[in-house]
């Protein structure tokens, strides 16, 4: 029998990024396979299939805001972090009640969304709570990069409140959708009560944004202009977010590395974030401001188009417990573009990229390693595009949430009212 699944996150999907094309994929993927689909959320229609039924929140959390309501939730309990932020958990609570969410079970999506559903249903105000877990905030603090004392002190400190957080919202919620085997496999040795909770995996895939996104001839014409971009030049390329763990700082240093004994060749960024300025360091230091384009942020409608004016593709994770679990969506992304791909050899990437039949592997965290197969890939263009031509159509094949979401209809219980 169809039932209502609901969704509940504070994402806002004017920002795209990993979180908010999961979300998307997941829910397309759900009305396609005929759920009556409901999220309460701060998007537009345009943001999901037709089918998907919005209910707007009306109500976001402010950098600021989530950043002291993570915190209080972690050290403190529920009634000093109603004090600090009393209006906005008035009006989150009103919400609940006005839209009868008392005897529903709710599927919260991403991180904040996560304590938020721990918060409701210890208030009562939601019939059962089950968190998406996909990422993984431990992690990031733990192996995140420290230039000062300050910033040492400040990251010890998120990393104790987030592992205090997290066993709250494990031992407290009624179930939780995994990104992987061994994802689920390690919160189960964490938290080994959570075992017999309402649990299913879902893997980190494309949705069907990806899957129809085709190059803009213009678009790509336009790019090759602003940037003076030649035949004769071999572009090696990145996008993603610029922080330690995604490795782009790895990649400017092998890059350097590659320019020692390559002359055509240009390293094509695209993205912000902490490390921006530490690139700019290095291109300056390097004598590099010819070599190294940094293109900022762009739509990801247009991330095909740039990627099809690259030679060469790197996702430069460093090695850290996240990627061994699950393989990212930037490198499926990579994958859709049928250029040469170099990825980290994870785990999880290992498990699907057996003899490297999709991309080339790289030591995480060696710079060494990186230069070393950016080298590999240049001296071998023709026989690995040659290698890697369909790597598209076997990517849309296998990795859509299409493919998976009948498993997450099929073996849970994740339905709207509590008692059906």
């Amino acid at each position: 029998m169809k039932k209502e699944i609901i969704f509940l996150t504070f994402r806002e999907f004017y920002r795209e990024g990993g979180g908010s094309l999961r979300i998307k994929g997941m829910l397309n993927a759900l009305v396609e396979a005929k759920q009556n689909i409901t999220i309460f959320a701060n998007a537009k229609p345009h943001d999901f299939s037709e089918k998907v039924n919005i209910i707007p929140l009306e109500m976001i959390f402010t950098d600021k805001e989530r950043q002291v309501f993570l915190f209080l939730m972690g050290l403190f309990p529920i009634f000093i972090v109603k004090l600090f932020l009393y209006k906005k958990l008035k009006n989150l609570e009103l919400f609940c009640i006005q839209h009868n969410l008392q005897n529903k079970q709710i599927i919260f999506s991403e991180y904040l969304d996560n304590a938020i559903g721990y918060y409701l249903q210890k208030q009562r105000l939601i019939g059962s709570c089950i968190n998406d877990i996909h990422g993984m905030a431990v992690n990031e603090f733990k192996y995140k990069k420290s230039y000062s004392l300050q910033e040492n002190i400040i990251n010890k400190i998120k990393y104790i409140i987030a592992i205090k957080l997290d066993k709250k919202v494990f031992n407290f919620v009624d179930g939780f959708i995994f990104a992987s085997k061994g994802m689920q496999n390690y919160f189960y040795k964490q938290y080994p009560n959570i075992k017999n909770k309402n649990n299913t995996i879902v893997p980190y895939l494309l949705g069907d944004s990806a899957v129809k996104q085709t190059v803009d001839e213009v678009l790509k014409i336009k790019i090759i202009q602003k940037y003076k971009l030649t035949k004769k030049e071999k572009i090696i390329f990145f996008a993603g977010a610029f922080k330690d763990i995604g490795g782009v700082l790895d990649l400017v240093d092998s890059f350097i590395q590659v320019t020692k004994q390559k002359n055509d060749i240009k390293l094509f960024l695209i993205g912000m974030g902490e490390n921006i300025e530490i690139i700019k360091e290095k291109i300056k230091i390097n004598h590099l401001k010819d070599k190294v384009i940094l293109a900022g942020t762009i739509d990801y409608k247009d991330l095909r188009t740039y990627q099809d004016i690259a030679d060469i593709i790197v996702c430069p994770d460093r090695q850290n417990i996240f990627s061994n679990f699950i393989f990212h969506l930037k490198y499926l992304d990579s994958l859709m573009s049928n250029k040469i791909v170099i990825n980290g050899n994870f785990k999880s990437v290992l498990e699907i990229n057996k003899n490297e039949k999709l991309s080339i592997n790289f030591e995480p965290s060696d710079t060494d390693s990186l230069a070393e197969k950016i080298m590999y890939s240049l001296d071998n263009l023709e026989d690995l595009n040659q290698k890697y031509k369909n790597n598209r159509n076997s990517t849309s094949k296998f990795f859509t949430y299409n493919n998976y979401i009948a498993d997450l209809v099929k073996n849970t219980n994740f339905y709207g009212n509590v008692n059906e």
